[in-house]
């Protein structure tokens, strides 16, 4: 296989989170050295100390050329206390792009992601994503909601309603709207008028508002119950429009991009869903 195409897959990887892992990038070459037709890599990680996060990352040969392509990867959120609340997902990877590994991290979690995204007709856009966990569709994956521009929800405008003193600066201002669009759960600080306090934010477009959590959600946790948001904050507001449901949606984020147009015909043959959903090592 030619150089360029092993850079691609590192860029892949890379863009979509897994990092500049020496292991996996030598178990990489590895693989393609073994000339199989489809192979698959394993990673894990830490982003909070209650989880862990397990990837199995699918890649398959080209049938008209000797390269591969990154297609998928199941992600495989684990409590090790409390294995009942385990969730597993397959996230799609589409010229290099889709839900990155925090991202899968994040939606596991229950929160959204500000994503851009491209339909079947190869139109772009951009929506709020989330997953909806009381209902699978028949490949065993979480359906997915999104929530788009006429959906009405303005991340902006809401957090404006809020003392928060990350706003008042454009640096951290700009950081802070780009973590809660990643779906993260973010520290910041509330300015009151008698004191400042720590809080924990993010964003639910779902009901058009953020959820707005103590500090003492940590110690929630680990007594085993469930963080409550603070006041009323996740209180629905009148909606226009419904989100929309899709199952499988094709999913593009800023990355590398310099290869697009030369891979874009091989992405046409990417295989369908499969059932399979459980990382094992």
């Amino acid at each position: 296989m030619q150089p360029k195409y092993l850079n691609y897959l590192r860029d892949d990887m890379k863009y979509l989170g897994f990092g500049d892992n020496a292991l996996l990038n030598q178990q990489l070459e590895e693989q393609i050295e073994r000339a199989a037709e489809g192979f698959e890599l394993y990673t894990d990680a830490y982003f909070d100390e209650d989880t862990r996060l397990e990837a199995k990352l699918y890649f398959r040969h080209s049938d008209k050329e000797n390269r591969y392509f990154f297609n998928k990867f199941d992600a495989l959120l684990i409590y090790p206390e409390e294995p009942a609340r385990n969730r597993a997902q397959t996230f799609y990877v589409f010229l290099g792009k889709g839900v990155t590994f925090k991202e899968s991290f994040n939606l596991l979690q229950g929160r959204s992601a500000y994503k851009n995204m491209i339909n079947l007709e190869g139109e772009k856009y951009k929506a709020w994503i989330r997953l909806d966990f009381g209902e699978k569709d028949l490949h065993d994956n979480y359906k997915i909601k999104q929530y788009g521009s006429r959906y009405g929800y303005d991340l902006e405008k809401v957090l404006e309603k809020y003392p928060i003193r990350e706003l008042q600066q454009e640096k951290t201002k700009a950081e802070l709207y780009r973590s809660l669009q990643r779906g993260n759960r973010q520290s910041v600080t509330f300015d009151k008028p008698t004191k400042s306090e720590k809080m924990y934010i993010e964003a639910n477009p779902m009901f058009k508002t953020i959820n707005i959590y103590s500090h003492v959600v940590k110690v929630a946790k680990k007594i085993g119950s469930e963080p409550q948001l603070s006041s009323a904050e996740n209180v629905a507001e009148d909606s226009a429009e419904q989100p929309a449901d899709i199952a499988d949606p094709m999913l593009e984020e800023v990355s590398a991009g310099v290869h697009e147009d030369e891979r874009a015909s091989e992405y046409a043959q990417v295989e369908k869903p499969s059932a399979r959903k459980r990382i094992r090592k």
